[in-house]
């Protein structure tokens, strides 16, 4: 249902300025316990500062849930966040260690709908959080990609969001 809702052509979201690094730790320490019940070692690299995007507070929380949720399930050992502002947007990154059979060809499949690895199935995936999570950063002038990067052994799989600077 939230699916068809947000990817349907007369959905909006209110937007106004909001602080995403201040929304990002709320996210963050939000998922601890979640953190520690997995055993990950988690990075966190979030300024003080504020850093403000013209978004919607509730699908911000939603997206940062969803990749949080995502490294959570997937990560072997480490999840790292990070923010930072670039010249003229946003930059937050979601970073997982992954095993060499959880690389794809080609990442961006990830935010196909309903798109699920042979591991994902055993650990509750539904294949709907990272395209509804696409959806919301577009609605709010985003961008969400994935990509990796490390070497064989160290590869991670990368989450970058980008928003205007708000």
């Amino acid at each position: 249902y939230e699916l068809s809702r947000v990817t349907s052509g007369d959905f909006t979201l209110e937007q106004r300025p909001v602080d995403a690094a201040r929304i990002l730790r709320e996210a963050c320490l939000d998922h601890y316990s979640l953190f520690e019940q997995a055993r990950l070692e988690m990075e966190v690299r979030i300024p003080e500062t504020q850093m403000i995007i013209l978004g919607n507070e509730e699908a911000l929380i939603r997206v940062f849930g969803n990749l949080l949720q995502n490294g959570i399930r997937y990560a072997r050992n480490r999840l790292s966040v990070g923010l930072e502002e670039e010249k003229d947007s946003i930059r937050i990154t979601f970073s997982n260690d992954i095993t060499p059979e959880q690389e794809l060809p080609d990442p961006s499949r990830l935010f196909d709908r309903f798109y699920v690895q042979e591991r994902s199935r055993s650990q509750g995936g539904t294949g709907l959080g990272l395209t509804i999570s696409r959806s919301l950063a577009e609605h709010m002038q985003g961008t969400v990609t994935a990509e990796y990067s490390g070497e064989k052994e160290n590869r991670f799989l990368v989450f970058i969001l980008q928003f205007p600077k708000g």
